[in-house]
């Protein structure tokens, strides 16, 4: 058995790039794995996810790597490159305001909970308040959870512990043998989530400085 990383790449509508990933166990190998990753997520951006999104958010590239098992480290990738485009002209959310995908699994303890964050929708699929619409929200869950699930004839996403824990005194890297643990719900949060990296390669205009 091996440990996968599962990753989308895309871009976000001030020209960021935006990443996310899950991991998976399976005794497949990383081609087979990737075949399954590509269908199952460029299926969920065709037929759900890019019809939320202002058509400057996209998705480029969905990537599978195997991991060492007794370091986390990168072994070998696949890579299958896309050009699915949001569908919406009309006004996108900010890039770093993410609808969030939350993980359940037996695990009650913090360690069996796990998260991912796709790029922002488009603002007309938020309310008054900001909050994603409830119709959206529930439809972006059966849609990824059919993902998770989609897994289940090649391998188990599950939430992935150990690899890098830190250094030595030395400054030596300190690893430790990866663990998981199957993921048992998805659900997605009404509440939009944050994440400020996502505009690390956006520069800000200003307005004068005025004196005081």
């Amino acid at each position: 058995m091996a440990y996968f990383r599962v990753s989308q790449h895309g871009t976000l509508p001030l020209g960021d790039e935006w990443v996310s990933n899950f991991h998976v166990l399976s005794s497949s190998t990383t081609t087979a794995v990737h075949v399954q990753a590509d269908s199952l997520i460029s299926a969920f951006w065709n037929n759900t996810y890019a019809a939320l999104c202002h058509n400057t958010v996209t998705l480029d590239s969905i990537v599978t790597t195997e991991l060492d098992g007794a370091t986390g480290k990168n072994l070998n990738a696949q890579e299958s490159g896309h050009a699915i485009v949001g569908a919406l002209a009309t006004q996108s959310l900010p890039p770093q305001a993410c609808v969030l995908v939350s993980y359940r699994t037996a695990n009650a303890g913090k360690r069996g909970r796990g998260r991912q964050y796709f790029p922002p929708v488009a603002a007309a699929h938020a309310d008054t308040n900001t909050l994603l619409n409830a119709a959206d929200r529930n439809a972006i869950d059966t849609a990824w959870t059919a993902v998770i699930t989609g897994f289940s004839t090649i391998g188990t996403p599950v939430i992935l512990h150990g690899g890098f824990s830190g250094r030595d005194s030395t400054g030596k890297p300190i690893y430790t043998q990866l663990s998981s643990d199957p993921i048992t719900n998805v659900a997605v949060a009404g509440l939009l989530a944050t994440q400020r990296r996502r505009t690390n390669k956006v520069g800000s205009s200003y307005s004068p400085f005025l004196a005081v």
